[in-house]
């Protein structure tokens, strides 16, 4: 999948390949199906396996097969494409030793000797010359070849006798993991296989560099590219990342002094950028230029070096498999500035393993005290997640007004591993992930808000299908601390449990086996205090009173009793020293004493029990006694009682059959309502005093309901589900059923069983709020934007209060507290760095807060066009480079096609193309003599040979002819050559018009970058663009990043203000007067000089709420008319506004001076109700 942006204003598209060739894009935002194509019958019935679309130009895409690469060139939103796919038939290395003829079928083969080029060399400087330099140009040729080889079998960061011991060495497409586009090389593919990554240019359809995976690492998972820089981020198979950095190229001596000086192309002064003839007029080809004689002994093909490696990460469990790899989008580069990367400059990646695991990396500088220097990827965080395994699950206690200041609110769920992941359900983070048991955990129960009882069964032998006994395991785990203490570790082959229930008030907790007597043990000494009798064997449910005798009593007697409330269990049960056997035993006899001899209370509690012929027998236990009081029949269907639940006087039961009654403890009335379901698999009330809703869990559907007072149930909403969709239901809260589903997802709903808000980040609670701007509404984001644009402070120091207080003026209140959480857990370098910065350097860190991609290329050409040396531009800019610094690129570029293009008669003219535009006609003067006698363009190469020669002379009439055979030869279609003639004759700026005429803007572009002097070049750059600020293109933020490449920064302002982009185009003008750039608003119109643009800001800020800063730009646009009646309505409001606060806070201070009076006795009571 690929998300594709064709312009500014276009619907977020997906681009999806399916499994049978089938290409679709999506619309997300309206849902809908934009096109599909079949690419199955036009490849030939080859099923593509992936894609990679280019970013450059997101018309093309590549795609692979088991066997070719293909490309598509014309894809567009409004339709799939028409064009035929294309082939590159690329050679990819092989293995060494792979067979005889592989060295003959490298595309770098010795090219033979013309003997046209070489009767041409005898006639210009003889035979003697032509022999003593044919020695030199066949030792080029043989280094040629050995560069080629090299560079086509070895390359990366081995040397070859190195990777000729490699297992497996290279293999074909079948292999083939991935196909990329490297970001930031244009017209560079990336394929990447098992043991090593291949480099391609497909224009030439060669391979130019290779990296090798090290024999100390595992193979390749998946490569990511960093679109800025273009290293390669490679996640191994056993979790080592593995950054390579590609070696900068170095073009031969003597080409940046030759080279480097841009002149005109058809001025006044005539100069020439390349290529000029010397004083005699004639070309030297026997004295090669700086090209022929480094072509073929320079070794050009792309290398990399291992930058970092990260620490192996250990995989724990056969679950802990990899399953997805991602680089941040807006921090993929990396500095030795500290500032900077606080500033998020540095490479992020995160892992995600199959266990639902997160990993996060980052790259930091080189430690300090460091003697190699080199940069480290560390792991920064690890990220736990819900497992994907079938799980129960149980929601602690619920908040009470006595536990409130301690609460947390823990999920506590069961994975089939043996482990209890512990998630905060206020955060959606899980908070502990404790190894507690061996095998599969079967449940557990709280028994207080930090602790859990869990139980497993662990089988120990095989008797018999029916009567086979096992291994129980029963743990109390602590959370906070991770401990976990085993119950029962002395028993051993018995019956399985069933189940375990924890008494209301945590004294007592009762283990029911399957077809044996259950137990009742002491939960604060973990002792066992009884054993029920043969009788009561088999237990199906069991359920503890919420109401103890002790509170009963208090009622009837009042606080005359004396006798305290036990509390319930809210402590660490491991901060009470165990006791042993003999205590256990001592305690078990008294009844009432504790193993130090201290008086011990036990509170008589009631639970009641259902065996497997639906009985309910009513059970009263006080210390070790335990007593039965009634056991009756439950008058139901004919189905048995599944489950139970039990809230203040109301007993709710569900049975096989579907039905739902309901008891009255007091009145002793029930009412039976079918529920026309199936069996009843789970019933759990509603927290919360007086809250009688009930969620209920059956096979295929999920309901709620209620219990009135009236005795009867009352269904309120259901959610109809597949079988066994849902594998568990509990409460989050009064108001919010959770649900836990069989692929692992717990979902939190509302009260109509619909997936509520609360799931979202904004309704998250964190203990430090990350900066998320994204959660806010649009304006709101805005707001926050520009408060953090127009800080009010000093710059000396920063009083995020201050800023924090700027607030009070959303229109959302909840936005409100977001934004002012962000704020306050924002790290205090951050405001450091935004009090320090300059205008241009303060956008750029909103710019990468808030994750806007635009922003940030917009400020980065900006910095760097203030200030070139520091802040230089990564080659992802391309087009938009500094004209020397591209035209480096593209010698270093021709030259790589050039020492790739062997005996290959369309690669030479490949590399003939590039030389003619480039200005380099003695070279191409020599490809075009090198063409053979046999070959059928022989005598057309040699013709043109002759023309390019004759045409190094300035002539007035010859260019005059020139330029009338290209104007034709264009308007006849054949652009390629007509260009070639244009630029010979000096010509290019009228190659490039021609070009854009013909709607190839890059390559217009490309051309003046390389042949034009900045003037010229700036002319061709504004043109393309205003082609890209059309309506039917709409490609402005890239059209005002082009201005700003040339230095354009009034016409830039205009381009943003005309098109409503107000702040970036305040900002821009703040920033180049800061900068001291010089603006000529003489050209531009009025309506966005400085005056009318403040004022136009001033408007923007005051209609997203920030009237403050509304104000300050509005005085300073006083000039303008309108500016006074904005300035008495922003101060209308601001005065409303400060109004307002202080009568709020005269309120708080009133009530908090009420509270003041009021006497202990009166606060006591006000806690007590």
């Amino acid at each position: 999948m690929h998300w594709m942006a064709y312009n500014d204003a276009s619907y977020p598209l997906l681009l999806v390949l399916y499994e049978h060739s089938y290409l679709v894009l999506w619309d997300t935002e309206r849902e809908l199906l934009v096109w599909k194509k079949d690419f199955l019958r036009e490849a030939g019935g080859e099923k593509f396996t992936a894609f990679s679309v280019d970013p450059f130009s997101e018309a093309s895409i590549a795609l692979v097969t088991l066997e070719h690469l293909w490309l598509v060139d014309d894809l567009n939103p409004a339709r799939a494409p028409q064009a035929p796919l294309r082939r590159l038939d690329v050679n990819l290395p092989h293995a060494p030793g792979g067979g005889t003829n592989s060295q003959a079928q490298t595309p770098t083969e010795n090219p033979r000797r013309s003997r046209l080029l070489s009767g041409v060399q005898a006639m210009f400087q003889g035979a003697n010359s032509s022999q003593a330099n044919a020695g030199t140009t066949v030792s080029g040729s043989h280094s040629h070849h050995g560069s080629g080889a090299s560079g086509s079998g070895a390359g990366g960061d081995q040397p070859s006798s190195e990777m000729d011991l490699m297992p497996g060495g290279y293999g074909n497409l079948t292999d083939c993991q991935a196909v990329l586009h490297d970001p930031a090389h244009r017209y560079q593919l990336v394929l990447v296989f098992p043991r090593h990554v291949v480099v391609v240019d497909f224009v030439i359809q060669q391979v130019i560099g290779t990296a090798v995976v090290e024999r100390s690492l595992a193979g390749l998972f998946a490569v990511r590219i960093c679109r800025l820089t273009g290293r390669l981020v490679c996640l191994h198979d056993s979790g080592v990342i593995t950054v390579r950095q590609r070696k900068p190229f170095t073009l031969p001596q003597g080409v940046d002094d030759s080279k480097s000086q841009l002149g005109s192309s058809g001025g006044s002064d005539g100069s020439r950028l390349c290529g000029e003839s010397d004083s005699s007029g004639t070309i030297s080809l026997l004295t090669p230029s700086w090209l022929h004689q480094s072509a073929r002994a320079a070794q050009f093909d792309v290398h990399y070096d291992t930058l970092t490696t990260s620490d192996p990460y250990r995989m724990v469990t056969r679950n802990s498999r990899i399953v997805a790899f991602a680089l941040c989008p807006t921090q993929q580069t990396d500095s030795n500035d500290d500032r900077k990367i606080l500033w998020g400059e540095s490479l992020r990646a995160a892992i995600v393993l199959q266990d639902g695991r997160t990993l996060f990396y980052k790259m930091l500088p080189p430690a300090k005290d460091s003697k190699l220097g080199k940069r480290r990827l560390v792991l920064t965080a690890a990220l736990e997640t819900l497992s994907t395994l079938p799980h129960c699950m149980k929601m602690c206690p619920p908040v009470t007004f006595k536990n409130w200041k301690t609460y947390r609110p823990l999920l506590a769920c069961a994975v089939g591993t043996g482990n209890v992941q512990v998630l905060n359900v206020a955060t959606g983070a899980v908070e502990r992930n404790i190894c507690v048991h061996t095998t599969a955990v079967r449940g557990i129960e709280w028994t207080g808000l930090t602790s859990f009882l869990s139980f497993a069964n662990a089988t120990l032998q095989v008797q018999s299908t029916q009567n086979s006994n096992i291994k129980n395991e029963l743990n109390l785990t602590e959370v906070t601390s991770g401990r976990v203490r085993q119950i029962r570790s002395d028993r051993a082959d018995e019956k399985p449990i069933e189940l375990v229930a924890v008494s209301k008030y945590g004294q007592y907790f009762i283990v029911a086996f399957k077809d044996q007597p259950f137990e009742l043990w002491d939960l604060r000494n973990l002792s066992l205090l009884s054993t029920v009798s043969q009788n009561f064997r088999s237990i199906s449910c069991l359920e503890w009173s919420p109401r103890s005798a002790l509170r009963r009593k208090h009622s009837e007697m009042g606080e005359e009793a004396g006798i305290a409330s036990p509390p319930k269990q809210t402590e660490p049960i491991f901060l009470k020293p165990p006791a042993n056997d003999q205590q256990d035993t001592q305690a078990v006899e008294n009844g009432k004493k504790t193993s130090k001899g201290q008086h011990q209370q036990f509170v008589k509690e009631h639970f009641l029990a259902i065996d497997a012929q639906s009985k309910v027998c009513f059970f009263t236990v006080e210390g070790s006694v335990l007593k039965s009081n009634m056991r009756i029949l439950v008058p139901v269907s004919s189905g048995s009682i599944t489950c139970t639940a039990w809230k203040a006087d109301k007993l709710v039961l569900g049975d096989s059959d579907g039905n739902l009654s309901l008891w009255d403890i007091t009145t002793k009335k029930s009412e039976t309502t079918p529920s026309q379901r199936g069996a009843v698999r789970k019933v759990v009330f509603a927290p919360g005093r007086g809250n009688m809703k009930i969620i209920v869990l059956f096979q295929d559907a999920v309901e709620l309901w209620e219990a009135t007072a009236d005795h009867t149930m009352n269904r309120l909403t259901s959610l109809k589900t597949g079988r066994g969709e849902v594998s568990h239901v509990d409460w989050a809260g009064s108001m919010r059923p959770l649900l836990a589903w069989a692929n692992g997802t717990i979902t939190i709903m509302d009260m109509e069983l619909k997936p509520h808000p609360a799931s979202s980040i904004a309704d998250y609670f964190f203990e430090e709020m990350p900066f998320l701007p994204a959660i806010l509404s649009p304006n709101s984001a805005l707001h926050l934007k520009a408060i953090l644009q127009h800080l009010p402070c000093s710059q000396q120091e920063v009083d995020p209060l201050a800023v924090m207080s700027s607030l009070r003026s959303f229109v959302n209140s909840e936005d409100t507290a977001l934004a002012r959480s962000m704020l306050a857990d924002l790290e205090p370098e951050v405001w450091e760095a935004l009090v320090k910065a300059s205008v241009a350097e303060r956008a750029l860190i909103i710019a990468r807060l808030f994750g806007d991609d635009e922003a940030i290329r917009f400020w980065t050409m900006f910095e760097s066009l203030v200030d070139p040396v520091r802040r230089s531009l990564p080659p992802s800019f391309d087009l938009l480079l500094p004209q020397k610094e591209y035209r480096r690129t593209q010698l270093y570029r021709a030259m790589l096609h050039e020492s790739k293009r062997g005996s290959n008669y369309q690669l030479t003219q490949c590399c003939l193309d590039e030389f003619l535009l480039l200005g380099d006609t003695d070279r191409a003067v020599q490809l075009l003599l090198e063409t053979e006698p046999p070959n059928p363009h022989f005598t057309h190469d040699a013709l043109r040979a002759c023309l390019i020669a004759c045409l190094k002379t300035e002539n007035a009439s010859q260019s005059s002819v020139v330029k009338l055979v290209a104007t034709n030869l264009i308007a006849s279609g054949d652009t390629q050559l007509g260009v070639q003639l244009l630029c010979v004759i000096n010509k290019a700026l009228d190659a490039c018009r021609y070009l854009q005429s013909n709607a190839q803007w890059d390559k217009s572009v490309w051309l003046a970058k390389c042949s034009l002097s900045r003037v010229e070049q700036c002319d061709v750059v504004c043109k393309w663009a205003e082609h890209l600020s059309l309506v039917a293109t709409n490609q402005r933020t890239k059209a005002a990043v082009a201005l700003l490449s040339v230095a354009e920064v009034g016409r830039c302002i205009q381009l943003l203000a005309a098109n409503q982009m107000l702040e970036r185009a305040m900002l821009l003008a703040d920033a180049a007067e800061e900068a001291g750039l010089q603006i000529e608003w003489d050209k531009i119109k009025e309506e966005y000089r400085p005056a009318a643009l403040r004022l136009k800001y001033a408007r923007y800020l005051h209609a997203i709420g920030n009237s403050e800063a509304a104000l300050s730009f509005c005085m300073k646009a006083l000039d303008m008319p309108e500016a006074e009646d904005l300035k008495k309505e922003i101060e209308i409001i601001l005065e409303d506004s400060t109004s307002l606060i202080a009568h709020h806070r005269h309120l708080q201070l009133t009530r908090q001076r009420a509270s003041l009076r009021r006497t202990p006795h009166s606060q006591l009571a006000l806690i007590n109700d």
